[in-house]
């Protein structure tokens, strides 16, 4: 190989880590996406403690016949949702749980919560019979497509 096939092909190289490297903005500040990401847990921490302050003089909540909110709570880049079940909502729960947690994520995903999952947060949904003796289920929303 002559000298300036190897400048070519270092030229392409180059070209193509840099061309394919994707840049990100978060905060006013470039990173590239896999080599330098941001802890941003602080500030995702600020916004889901705002939002639960924000509910917190309203709980405990009826959200329907079956279900009360009774907490929310925000721990670094994690809300967490805890309800109580009426008896008669446990064992249809229990018994079709993943289509339980599709249609919670996806309402939580239509909410406007939804930018928060897509920068990093992660929603966490407990929920408990009506006397608080039993957990029936508990699952996390840490995706509602598409990117920050």
């Amino acid at each position: 190989m002559d000298n300036k096939s190897v400048y070519v092909l270092a030229g392409l190289i180059f070209t193509s880590i840099v061309g394919g490297t994707a840049f990100h903005v978060y905060g006013g500040t470039k990173y590239v996406v896999g080599l330098v990401r941001p802890d941003h847990t602080a500030e995702m921490n600020k916004i889901l403690s705002a939002q639960a302050e924000t509910d917190r003089p309203q709980l405990p909540l009826k959200v329907n016949a079956d279900t009360t909110l009774i907490e929310e709570t925000a721990a670094g880049a994690k809300l967490t949702y805890t309800y109580t079940l009426a008896e008669a909502a446990v064992t249809p729960i229990k018994l079709s749980e993943g289509a339980f947690k599709n249609e919670v994520t996806k309402r939580a995903c239509a909410s406007g919560l939804a930018r928060q999952v897509k920068s990093g947060a992660t929603l966490a949904y407990v929920y408990y019979t009506a006397d608080k003796s039993q957990k029936v289920a508990e699952f996390t929303v840490t995706d509602c497509g598409g990117g920050a």
